[in-house]
C-alpha cells in the first residue's frame, strides 16, 4: 500500500506535467506567431522582468526592464511562474478528487 507521502508526490508530479503541458502550448503559440511573421524561431525572446517598472518608466528607459531569454529558458521560466501560482491549487484539487473518487469519508 502506498504511503500518503508516496500519493502527495504522485499528485505534485501530475501538477507539474500539467503546468509543463501547459507552458508547452503557450511557447507553441509564440512559436506560430513567429512563424507566421517569418521570425527566425530561436531568436531571443524580450521578457519583461518587473511590470510595475516597465510601465511606470519612460520610453528611453523601458529596456532596462527587459531581459532576453533563449526559446527553451522562457519555456523553464513560464513553467516556474505556472508552478509558483497553481501548483499548490493544483495538488489541493486533484486530491480532493482522489479523495471523492476514493469515497471514504461518508
Amino acid at each position: 500500500m502506498k504511503t500518503t507521502n508516496e500519493i502527495e508526490k504522485q499528485l505534485e508530479r501530475k501538477a507539474d506535467a500539467y503546468l509543463e503541458q501547459k507552458a508547452k502550448e503557450i511557447v507553441a503559440i509564440r512559436k506560430d506567431i513567429e512563424r507566421f511573421l517569418g521570425i527566425h524561431e530561436n531568436a531571443f525572446i524580450h521578457c519583461i522582468q518587473e511590470y510595475h517598472g516597465y510601465c511606470n518608466a519612460a520610453e528611453a528607459d523601458k529596456r532596462n526592464y527587459v531581459s532576453y531569454h533563449a526559446s527553451h529558458v522562457m519555456q523553464n521560466k513560464l513553467v516556474d511562474e505556472l508552478a509558483e501560482n497553481f501548483k499548490e491549487k493544483l495538488v489541493k484539487k486533484y486530491t480532493k478528487e482522489l479523495l471523492t473518487k476514493l469515497d471514504i469519508f461518508e
